[in-house]
């Protein structure tokens, strides 16, 4: 389980606006592709979702493969995800967690105009 802990915590950090940053107030929301609206916090000079990420799709459509068995879980080399514990009533709290290759696929799960932060 602390695999599955830090792969949340990474893709959480990975969630900020790298090159597009809104001007304006302090805080703003944003809204999915599915008409889901996130709030944003302003942190130094960089754009973070204020809350966790929930999305089952990405922006084209196709399905995010929920795995909760956790050997395949460690084991899969497509996007995936989860939500914690694999209780589905956490992902109202903590929205979902996401595997690396659900991350970086080049479909996107991220909000627009948020991006995943690809400079590390």
């Amino acid at each position: 389980m602390s695999r599955l802990l830090n792969y949340f915590l990474l893709i959480a950090l990975l969630f900020i606006y790298c090159d597009k940053k809104p001007t304006g107030p302090e805080a703003m929301d944003i809204v999915n592709f599915y008409g889901k609206t996130y709030r944003t916090v302003k942190i130094g000079d960089q754009w973070w979702l204020a809350e966790n990420l929930k999305v089952t799709k990405y922006r084209d459509g196709s399905s995010i493969l929920n795995v909760t068995d956790q050997e395949k879980w460690v084991y899969i080399s497509t996007g995936a995800y989860c939500a914690y514990n694999n209780d589905e009533s956490n992902a109202d709290t903590y929205g979902y967690l996401y595997n690396w290759y659900a991350a970086v696929d080049p479909f996107n799960i991220a909000p627009r105009p948020a991006g995943m932060c690809r400079q590390m």
